[in-house]
């Protein structure tokens, strides 16, 4: 008697309809989905994250500036330098520089960028990162990390250097009068006219390195009180930890003060401060002081100051 073959052809069917349903794509079920928004360019939108650069210029002539960001504009693309537009800008005026839209976000924010300042269009123009000339280029570091900051542009008279360009990140909406200031009172009690500046070792907002900065250089005649302009520091940690070396000259060597530099101060024209916090409220008065067979050397004192009313510190 023949075998009836019925029920091997029912499980035959079942199986390949589980074959072919179990294969089936589902569109609805994202759980071991293979797909990385990454890949996907996100569209712009009101709120989309641009990295565009805000200057300003401040340093008393025109500038062109130019930006340079080591980016990629898509995953699949490669990492290079990008060269935005050039800019001019009269002394005083603002411009927003615009920056390739990157839709990554993880490649937007490990984008970096260095801000490139000429005298000249023609110079802007012919410019590539790789001959930068560092004394004229401005590390920006993380671009991402300038949103609601502006970079200042300046100029700053550094001893026998002369003028170099010099740079801050200000907050777009920094509310005045609420950072403690570090400038004091110093007064000439020498008997003798003097030159004095002081070098402070600062970091200024977002910068990466601390470094000397040196003060204006005054005049001080015998008796005669002034006061010592030091930079306005956000941090309070950083402000905490700033100090100072007073530079102190005959007032025969104005020449000297102008172009000394902290690297080439000599000792007997230098005063050691320690932290400028100390300093706060307080008056350095200069005086000589004997020292065995060293004679009259320059030392100083500190003494409470008493401002006017409505100006205390």
């Amino acid at each position: 008697m023949a075998r009836s073959a019925t029920p091997y052809k029912f499980l035959a069917i079942a199986f390949m309809t589980l074959l072919i349903t179990g294969c089936a794509r589902n569109d609805n079920d994202n759980t071991n989905s293979n797909h990385n928004l990454r890949w996907s360019p996100a569209k712009k939108t009101g709120d989309y994250k641009e990295l565009d650069v805000e200057v300003e210029n401040r340093t008393g002539t025109t500038v062109y500036a130019v930006c340079f960001t080591y980016q990629r504009t898509y995953h699949t693309s490669r990492w290079h330098w990008d060269k935005s537009d050039v800019y001019e800008l009269a002394n005083g005026q603002h411009a927003t520089i615009d920056i390739d839209t990157i839709p990554d976000i993880i490649d937007r924010d490990t984008v970096y960028g260095y801000l490139a300042i000429f005298s000249s269009r023609d110079a802007a123009e012919k410019a590539i990162y790789e001959l930068l000339d560092s004394r004229f280029k401005i590390d920006l570091d993380l671009v991402t990390n300038l949103k609601g900051k502006t970079v200042v542009l300046g100029v700053e008279r550094y001893g026998f250097k002369g003028e170099i360009l010099d740079h801050d990140f200000v907050k777009q909406q920094r509310v005045d009068g609420t950072t403690p200031e570090l400038d004091f009172a110093i007064g000439n009690n020498l008997g003798t006219a003097v030159y004095v500046t002081c070098f402070v070792y600062q970091r200024k907002e977002d910068r990466a390195v601390w470094r000397y900065d040196k003060t204006p250089v005054i005049r001080l005649e015998p008796g005669q009180t002034s006061m010592i302009d030091v930079d306005t520091i956000a941090s309070k940690y950083d402000r905490g930890y700033m100090r100072g070396v007073l530079g102190v000259f005959p007032g025969d060597q104005e020449k000297e003060a102008h172009e000394v530099t902290y690297e080439l101060l000599e000792p007997e024209n230098k005063i050691r401060l320690g932290q400028l916090s100390d300093l706060s409220g307080k008056k350095l008065e200069l005086k000589v002081e004997q020292y065995g067979i060293m004679g009259g050397v320059v030392d100083y004192t500190v003494k409470p100051i008493a401002f006017p009313p409505g100006m205390e510190r």
